[in-house]
């Protein structure tokens, strides 16, 4: 057997994973029991939670059109903690792009929410304050219109109100000089 095989971790359907959760809420089929009943835990504090799934999905599709478009063919998906992004962020060269989908509420809420995900005995998630997230930018231009709703995040045509006040993902897109 190969070293990499041999350090894998053997795949645990008893314990929810983000990444099959966010599957389920958009309609998807790669996700087991565990994965759906925590999703459902966290619908029941959040009932909106499917279509900011697929909110951010459809952010992380423009974000990807938009710097396709300013001449970037390589990407990079990464899920890393909050000090990693900043070191990632650091270590682009120059001209390189950095898009970031991530959750946060204000207060309680947040709190709450990642209370509530962190119960279900899965990975952790973590509640981020704007501040966090801002961070994360640092040594980075923002791309107009900056940090904001992902739902909002340059949709054609623009939306007629204010952004949906509770939604918990951001999302932004920046360009190292």
């Amino acid at each position: 057997m190969s070293p990499i095989i041999a350090s894998m971790t053997p795949l645990d359907v008893t314990k929810p994973n983000i990444a099959r959760m966010y599957d389920y809420w958009l309609g998807g089929k790669d996700n087991f029991e565990a994965d759906r009943e925590a999703a459902e835990a966290i619908r029941r504090q959040r009932p909106n939670i499917a279509e900011q799934a697929l909110d951010n999905k459809k952010f992380q599709t423009r974000a990807i059109s938009y710097v396709a478009g300013q001449g970037v063919r390589q990407f990079l998906d990464a899920e890393t903690a909050q000090g990693v992004v900043a070191r990632f962020a650091r270590a682009l060269a120059p001209g390189s792009y950095l898009i970031i989908s991530i959750g946060w509420a204000k207060g309680q809420d947040g709190q709450d929410f990642a209370s509530t995900y962190n119960a279900q005995d899965g990975s952790r998630v973590y509640a981020h304050s704007r501040d966090d997230i801002t961070a994360m930018f640092d040594g980075t231009d923002l791309v107009s219109p900056g940090i904001v709703d992902c739902a909002t995040w340059r949709v054609d045509p623009a939306p007629a109100g204010p952004a949906d006040q509770t939604s918990m993902i951001l999302g932004a897109v920046a360009r190292r000089p």
